[in-house]
C-alpha cells in the first residue's frame, strides 16, 4: 500500500562531491531505514539526467516522460527487501 512506500524525491549531491559514492550511500541508508520500518516499495520522480543513477541503484522506469517544474522526468520504482 502507499503507506508502506518510501518517496525519496529530490536527492542532490553538490557538484564538487559527485562521483564519490555519496548519493548511492545516502540512498542506501534511506532505503535501509525505510525497509526496517516495513516499507516495501520506493517510488520517486527522477529528472531524466538522474535516471541512470537510479537504474544503477535498482530502480525501474514506471512511466512515460513527463514535465515536472519545467524539467523532463520519469517515475521510477524499486521493491525494498524487508529485514
Amino acid at each position: 500500500s502507499e503507506q508502506n512506500c518510501l518517496n525519496p524525491d529530490r536527492l542532490c549531491v553538490h557538484p564538487d562531491y559527485r562521483n564519490l559514492g555519496l548519493g548511492t550511500a545516502l540512498l542506501l541508508e534511506i532505503e535501509t531505514r525505510a525497509s526496517n520500518e516495513n516499507c516495501t516499495t520506493s517510488k520517486l520522480s527522477a529528472e531524466i539526467t538522474a535516471r541512470a543513477f537510479y537504474e544503477r541503484n535498482g530502480y525501474s522506469v514506471a512511466s512515460a516522460v513527463f514535465e515536472e517544474d519545467g524539467i523532463p522526468c520519469v517515475n521510477m520504482k524499486k521493491d525494498l527487501i524487508s529485514k
